[in-house]
């Protein structure tokens, strides 16, 4: 199951104080339901439009009552996120959704997915109409895979596709007149001039739904905009501790001072792991020494002038990029595994992710493209940078077995830069934890991947 931490997560909802408490929230979010049923039926529609948004905000207070007597079911949100779709207030509508879907994923026991999926449909239909529409083809997407039988989806995902190939055709596959072109349609996402310009110097899309809170962050903070894989919530959690994987949020990291490669939480960590990181270490400084001395030369047909021409610079700039698209990275091998039907897959199989540099001045998350990706054995012949998979086998054997949670599962991700010659590579392990993600068919988390880091 894909697992999307919202920008600005909310708390978990108490439980009700009482069962009277909870019957209440029943039965209005009953009412509520009925109301909406009412309106959509052909007497509904037949009402006045100030008698049918008069209706909706009733719907809406319904819903407010439900949620302060039992704010732990989904229904009276994605209620609610109805009620504000047809009240035109689409930015409300899409957090309502957002934050039941939310719900749905956190509560216990077996998934609702027909509820899921509800919610996944308000998201993107109130995103379609906010100009969003990668992000509603997204949500549209893995509704379809959770339940075909919704007839719902397939036409809102032709909406979604003709509003993209009209930009593609009007624009003529110009992406800077593609970003003009939407900014002039949607009254630039309700975003000032200078807001703008800090997002195109970021190579941040105004429509993303990120846009917003970093550039809150930047007004609040005077800082520099962040880069498009901005350190979030999400890119803490997969910012871990070398031998307890701990992550970020939790405690301050620390670089081992020799290697400059494994992560510690405390002393006491780095200490524990030294064992079992020692030869690692050894063989990590030896390469970064044997490093410095490589020269590297352009890959025949590769255009990359500023390209650096020492190995050990090349892995600096490789190293920094993969540690700003981890997130994306960790949340891709778990889906690409396929984890739900192979719990074991990440025992035999690696991430392998094939970039390329981008010449000029760059960000340091756009600094290399993506080229190809791939699921890979690592008995696969293909898998032969440097020492060859056994180097990376040993390393995810390492970290599972100094994973302190028995519940995680540690994966293997390879980052090889083929825009060179010699080919430089590193590899990065993370976690993935029990295989929540749902399985997608092998071109969907390609093509996401791809979207995000280019």
């Amino acid at each position: 199951m894909r697992k999307r931490l919202p920008l600005e997560p909310r708390p978990k909802p108490r439980a009700p104080a009482s069962a009277a408490a909870r019957e209440k929230a029943k039965q209005l979010r009953c009412n509520a339901r009925e109301h909406l049923v009412m309106l959509y039926s052909k007497a509904g529609s037949a009402l006045p439009r100030e008698h049918q948004d008069h209706s909706y905000r009733h719907v809406i207070e319904l819903c407010n009552e439900s949620l302060a007597a039992d704010a732990t079911i989904s229904y009276a949100i994605t209620h609610r996120a109805t009620a504000h779709f047809e009240l035109r207030m689409w930015e409300e509508s899409v957090a309502d959704a957002e934050w039941a879907e939310q719900l749905i994923r956190e509560r216990p026991g077996p998934l609702d997915t027909e509820s899921l999926v509800n919610a996944l449909f308000h998201a993107a239909q109130a995103k379609i109409k906010l100009g969003r529409f990668e992000e509603s083809l997204n949500d549209l997407q893995l509704a379809l895979e959770l339940d075909f039988a919704d007839d719902r989806v397939p036409d809102e995902l032709a909406v979604v596709r003709r509003h993209i190939a009209a930009y593609k055709a009007r624009s003529a596959g110009d992406a800077r007149k593609e970003r003009s072109l939407r900014i002039e349609d949607y009254s630039s996402f309700g975003l000032s001039s200078y807001e703008l310009a800090l997002l195109d110097e970021a190579g941040i899309s105004p429509w993303a739904g990120y846009a917003k809170h970093i550039l809150k962050i930047v007004n609040t903070t005077g800082k520099d905009v962040p880069a498009p894989a901005t350190k979030l919530h999400e890119h803490h959690t997969h910012t871990q501790c070398s031998n307890c994987f701990v992550n970020k949020l939790e405690a301050n990291l620390f670089l081992c001072a020799r290697c400059k490669a494994a992560l510690y939480c405390s002393k006491e960590c780095q200490q524990q792991a030294w064992k079992g990181h020692k030869p690692v270490c050894t063989q990590s400084a030896a390469r970064r020494e044997k490093l410095k001395s490589m020269t590297l030369t352009p890959a025949p047909n590769c255009d990359v002038p500023d390209q650096p021409t020492t190995a050990l610079a090349l892995i600096d700039f490789l190293s920094a990029w993969t540690g700003k698209h981890r997130p994306i990275l960790a949340n891709t091998v778990a889906y690409a595994l396929r984890l739900r039907r192979n719990p074991t897959a990440h025992l035999s199989k690696a991430l392998r992710v094939c970039v390329e540099w981008v010449p000029g001045p760059q960000a340091t998350s756009r600094r290399f493209r993506m080229v190809q990706a791939a699921i890979l054995d690592f008995d696969s012949e293909s898998f032969d940078e440097g020492e060859g998979s056994e180097r990376a086998r040993q390393g995810a054997e390492d970290a599972q077995k100094h994973s302190l949670r028995g519940s995680d599962r540690v994966a293997m991700i390879t980052i090889v830069c083929i825009s060179c010659e010699p080919t430089q590579y590193i590899y990065s392990p993370v976690i993935v934890g029990r295989g929540e993600a749902v399985d997608r068919p092998e071109k969907f988390w390609i093509d996401t991947l791809s979207a995000v880091i280019g």
